[in-house]
């Protein structure tokens, strides 16, 4: 299979990538244009107006402009490039939509980078093209869409340095993890977990391999502290975002309260900021990042004094990510006024997840639900095949380059928060590992048997 194959193939996979999200996009277009939107857009795009309008990173609607904490500046930033052009944010959401696409084809030479196998990169990009939660979310003014670009591409900037020794390769891919930080905090530890990467797949000694580590950790920390010096300035904190402190109280740790004191999520969310109000040393109105710190703290609190209860409710978690999106699905075409939760917290469920299912979803998400499912076992089962199959292979980098990402989303990600959309950045590790599973599978079922 020469090069006019391989290019051919991929043109292929692009124009199913782009036809898909574009259908996706002019049916929201056509018949719910608010659909773009999540609740939380507005606080994204809201930042990028003034960012443009006063040169202040706020979600504040109108004066005073109070600083935000909450939020990271690279998808902000990256709305305000459209504001700044007097561009609406369908025209965002399209260019969104571009990246996704480039996102299949970034999987696509990664896949064929740590492999070998054109198969089974093209399997892999194929996946990534018709995947539901990263079509979707494509379309809407999120950071996933961005944030797993930008996680791609420094994996694959990191995996060419450590095959073919460019440094150049490594600034870049340093670079662009530090920028995917500053899109999602959940990323804040991944530079350690590339770090093992480097230690097992660059073979050589011990103090040849130090410079690789401290290019890696200078360049991404660098990026990251820009912003963390910044909030030092305005808050006279270090941190990077109160986000994690937010998710800790109000998600994590209230859903250990939901599952022991038997209520909804919502219940436990609010007995937990009573308390944290309560407790609070300080004004929380004079010093809220503090406020939200504490919070956090009394979260963590929470969690250590139930660990089994979070332990099983960060499993369930894990299987939430990996269900279907649904009501996402409906919200954005209009066919339903409000989010929907198939996963009941705290409380019995008064029916069956079936029939929950059908009297809450359209008939066009629950043919989309039947899809995804497929998708999703074929997704698993073929990664967990490719995975065992890279290990017998001694294949060490492509091995722990996949594994040890995937684990590391899947530690961090957890809590009633969690659905599909939490999926998509790890979307395109899976179908490489998928891929190499599925081209493998049938290399040997082509074999000639004695």
């Amino acid at each position: 299979m020469g090069n006019k194959w391989f290019c051919r193939e991929l043109i292929w996979v692009i124009v199913v990538a782009i036809a898909l999200r574009l259908v996706y996009f002019t049916g929201i277009c056509a018949f719910n244009p608010s659909g773009f939107w999540d609740p939380d857009s507005q606080g994204y795009y809201q930042i990028a107006g003034n960012i443009v309008d006063a040169g202040s990173f706020s979600q504040s609607v109108a004066e005073p402009l109070k600083p935000d904490h909450s939020r990271t500046p690279v998808y902000p930033l990256f709305l305000s490039v459209f504001r700044l052009l007097g561009l609406s944010a369908p025209v965002a959401v399209f260019f969104q939509v571009l990246l996704s696409c480039v996102t299949c084809i970034i999987t696509f030479y990664l896949s064929y980078e740590l492999t070998g196998i054109k198969s089974a990169a093209l399997v892999a990009a194929i996946i990534v093209a018709a995947d539901i939660p990263s079509i979707a979310l494509a379309n809407s003014l999120l950071t996933e869409t961005l944030f797993t670009l930008l996680l791609v591409l420094s994996v694959f900037f990191i995996i060419l340095f450590i095959k073919k020794n460019g440094y150049a390769s490594l600034c870049s891919g340093a670079i662009l993890l530090g920028l995917a930080v500053l899109c999602r905090p959940i990323a804040i530890l991944l530079p350690l977990v590339f770090v093992i990467v480097l230690f097992v797949g660059w073979r050589m000694k011990m103090n040849k391999f130090l410079l690789p580590v401290c290019i890696l950790c200078v360049c991404c920390i660098t990026v990251v502290s820009v912003w963390i010096l910044r909030n030092k300035l305005v808050f006279d904190s270090y941190f990077l975002s109160t986000i994690a402190q937010v998710n800790m109280l109000q998600c994590r740790a209230a859903g250990v309260y939901s599952e022991i004191n038997k209520v909804s999520v919502d219940e436990a969310t609010r007995k937990l900021l009573e308390k944290a109000k309560a407790t609070f040393p300080g004004d929380r109105n004079q010093d809220p990042v503090g406020f939200l710190f504490w919070g956090g703290r009394l979260g963590v609190d929470e969690i250590l004094a139930h660990p089994f209860v979070y332990a099983k409710i960060h499993l369930l978690s894990l299987g939430n990510m990996f269900r279907p999106l649904r009501s996402s699905i409906d919200m954005q075409f209009g066919l339903s006024v409000q989010r929907t939760t198939l996963v009941t917290w705290g409380e019995s469920a008064a029916s069956s997840v079936l029939s929950r299912l059908i009297r809450s979803t359209s008939p066009l998400t629950i043919a989309l639900v039947v899809l995804q499912i497929l998708v999703i076992v074929l997704s698993l089962s073929g990664a967990a095949y490719g995975l065992t199959q890279l290990a017998l292979e001694r294949n060490i980098i492509a091995f722990s380059a996949i594994f040890l990402v995937l684990v590391y989303f899947f530690i961090l990600s957890g809590g009633p928060e969690a659905y599909a959309r939490f999926r998509v950045p790890i979307v395109p590790l899976l179908a490489i590992a998928c891929g190499h599973g599925v081209a493998t599978f049938i290399n040997r079922m082509r074999r000639p048997r004695l």
